[in-house]
């Protein structure tokens, strides 16, 4: 994305009637460019200043380009991080093969980030993908991740694929069962999704904005784009200059659900899947808000 780009999306997120708002960097990798987003998070930021208004950065990354250096000067922006891990090494090379060194996965890089963001007392969370049927490696994951000190997590359905409700009920009952689990053994409060409303993600209400000025609802814009277009046109509500205010691109929740689920005839195989992803949303949703408040859900036949 161009720099004037982004400078245009900053002056519309601070359109906003929020006092407090939040900028995502997302990609791909956002730290490719790495400058360019302390240069704009720093200009974001004066602008933020002049108008009274408050403003937050998330970094959505792998964590591979965070190195500790990078760590201390992100630092001295108001930023939280959303590290895409997916557990241990075993279904972390699985799900995130590191093509240019096979057998030989770097993961000290990802250990190296987290122990300094833990040092600086930085905020973020891991987000765990699981594809169906590697769900069963789901509490090792977690211990393998709460023993380097992470201690907040947001459990995430792979996007993109078919879930069977076979596969679904096996994922959602290993999380429940691990939340409750460790919970009980003292590792607090740590699963993150009973604070999303974004769920189902494919209509999620949250605007983002593409590389080519695009803008659109819903949170999964690169899993869309290549394989499922006419999904991705669904989502699509229109051009960046087309808007001057933030309250332009809300979009009606149920609305969203509607273009995303009839992107594709229900009996397509691509039909199949967008339909078993809103389906999981919808699941994660009602799971969550359930077991929010510690609350245990009741036992059910």
């Amino acid at each position: 994305m161009p720099d004037g780009m982004i400078s245009d999306c900053v002056d519309l997120l601070l359109a906003s009637d929020e006092e407090q708002v939040r900028l995502e960097w997302f990609g791909g990798e956002p730290l490719l460019r790495y400058d360019t987003i302390i240069r704009q998070s720093r200009a974001a930021l004066l602008k933020a200043g002049k108008l009274g208004k408050k403003l937050k950065f998330v970094i959505a990354t792998n964590g591979f380009l965070l190195t500790p250096g990078r760590v201390r000067r992100l630092a001295e922006l108001p930023l939280e991080y959303i590290l895409s891990i997916d557990g241990a090494l075993p279904k972390q090379s699985y799900q995130r093969p590191f093509r240019s060194a096979p057998g030989k996965y770097p993961f000290w890089r990802l250990r190296a980030a987290i122990k300094e963001l833990n040092r600086l007392k930085q905020e973020y969370f891991v987000n765990i993908v699981t594809l169906p049927g590697r769900e069963g490696s789901l509490e090792d994951d977690v211990d393998y991740l709460l023993a380097l000190g992470v201690t907040n997590f947001h459990f995430a359905y792979a996007m993109g694929v078919d879930w069977p409700l076979s596969a679904s009920r096996a994922y959602f009952e290993k999380i429940l069962r691990l939340r409750l689990s460790r919970e009980k053994q003292g590792a607090g409060r740590f699963v993150l999704n009973v604070d999303s409303g974004s769920e189902p993600s494919l209509s999620c209400p949250l605007p983002s904005v593409d590389c080519d000025g695009a803008v659109y609802f819903g949170s999964v814009i690169p899993a869309l784009e290549k394989n499922f277009p006419k999904a991705l046109a669904a989502t699509k509500i229109g051009e960046l200059r087309d808007f001057s205010r933030l309250s332009q691109l809300e979009v009606d929740r149920n609305t969203a659900l509607r273009r995303v689920a009839g992107a594709y005839p229900a009996g397509s195989r691509k039909g199949r899947i967008i339909n078993s992803n809103l389906r999981m949303g919808a699941l994660s949703r009602g799971l969550f808000a359930e077991i929010s408040g510690f609350r245990r859900p009741a036992s059910r036949g």
